[in-house]
């Protein structure tokens, strides 16, 4: 990599197994990216820490919490932690259900860089049969339409654009790390609306935030988190009110759904 030091923030609970992909596929891909992990508390990981550690003991750094503290609170302070470890000018937050396939950072960060308005930059993201499942939404902030093609417009499994939209998909995104703490990192949120609400509260303060399909990495559909369950479904309405709480009390309030 070129152009600044990037460090790479995930929050695993009880993936293991992906989370390993993930990092050794980064590793092979980006040399010197440094990993901050912020596991949460699950029974059986302890086994799986150390054998994901071997990996590179050089450029893995673990936090561990006693209990699920959920995916914003682990970001923010594995971004605390990284910027104590190793100062870096960048954090890619990615899921532990994402690989990469091929090298991607270089070219975010030369995009993010062209205009010092973007704030936040996330790639293409499709599944193991090239599928789009993730690059963010379009439309504006009452009118969010979710950049998601995994079920239909096959044809756009390709799609190369580069896109502004109220929000990139926090499963792969990359900050500068002065504008993370700038914008007061992710709504610490049960799992989701952590990022909606960090690109809402950033582009309420004149910043852009950007879908950029040429770089591209796999993400399989919802792998760590199923949809329709009544344990995820109702984390998301909780999510979701807190979400809509911030906006409302952001001075001035910022418009949302």
């Amino acid at each position: 990599m070129s152009g600044g030091s990037v460090a790479a923030l995930v929050v695993n609970w009880s993936t293991p197994d992906d989370l390993r992909k993930c990092i050794a596929s980064g590793l092979a891909y980006e040399n010197d990216l440094n990993w901050l992990v912020f596991q949460n508390y699950h029974p059986t990981i302890k086994t799986d820490l150390v054998a994901i550690e071997m990996i590179d003991p050089q450029h893995i750094y673990w936090m561990r919490s006693d209990r699920n503290r959920g995916h914003g609170y682990g970001i923010n302070k594995a971004a605390i932690e990284a910027t104590r470890m190793w100062n870096p000018d960048y954090f890619f937050i990615v899921n532990p259900d994402v690989t990469w396939t091929e090298p991607v950072l270089d070219r975010m960060r030369a995009f993010l860089e062209e205009d010092e308005r973007r704030v936040v930059v996330g790639p293409k993201q499709m599944d193991s049969q090239r599928r789009i499942t993730a690059g963010g939404i379009v439309g504006d902030n009452v009118h969010p339409k979710h950049r998601h093609w995994h079920t239909k417009d096959p044809e756009n499994k390709l799609v190369r654009d580069a896109v502004p939209g109220p929000v990139v998909a926090g499963s792969a995104m990359l900050v500068r790390a002065d504008d993370f703490f700038k914008y007061d990192g992710l709504l610490e949120a049960r799992h989701y609306y952590s990022e909606t609400w960090f690109c809402y509260h950033a582009r309420a303060h004149g910043r852009e935030c950007w879908y950029y399909g040429e770089p591209w990495m796999i993400h399989e559909w919802h792998r760590s988190s199923a949809m329709g369950a009544p344990t995820t479904d109702g984390h998301m309405k909780q999510d979701r009110e807190l979400f809509r709480r911030m906006c409302d009390e952001h001075n001035p309030p910022i418009e949302r759904d």
